[in-house]
């Protein structure tokens, strides 16, 4: 796919997700130029830092062992609303937010060498707001900005 796109841009680039059924690194296939990782911890835990969660570090560090942390991102679930309230479509949970757990997080994805970070804030809406009140969106970019 790579190959196919970059005869269109020579620049272009392409994300492995580390998800689901790619969470386990591959092999035996080494990845070609252009191809970065984007490394998504869906069964992460909320409530203990990144750096206290072995199994999720260890999958990290091999995904990052084959394509490296040059261009990778963290794609998290901290703002996601949609898994934190059980995919419970108009039944609004707080998410678990912990901005030091937050920042704790963006330091030891920084010492394996990651820079991009990205979350999904599905179903952070005004319904979300007027149950739970105002998301932690401040805490949550001054945090990148700082990392």
């Amino acid at each position: 796919m790579i190959a196919a796109l970059r005869q269109s841009d020579r620049r272009a680039t392409l994300a492995h997700l580390a998800y689901g059924t790619t969470w386990e690194p591959p092999k035996e296939v080494k990845p070609e130029r252009g191809l970065f990782l984007e490394w998504a911890p869906i069964r992460r835990r909320f409530d203990v830092p990144m750096r206290a969660q072995s199994e999720q570090l260890e999958n990290l560090d091999a995904q990052l062992a084959v394509f490296g942390a040059d261009g990778a991102q963290v794609l998290e679930y901290c703002l996601d609303e949609s898994l934190h309230c059980g995919y419970r479509r108009n039944q609004p949970k707080p998410l678990p937010w912990n901005g030091e757990l937050f920042r704790a997080d963006l330091a030891t994805y920084k010492e394996r060498g990651i820079r991009h970070y990205t979350s999904f804030a599905v179903w952070v809406n005004q319904d979300y707001v007027a149950a739970c009140g105002e998301p932690p969106l401040d805490e949550y970019g001054e945090g990148l900005w700082q990392a």
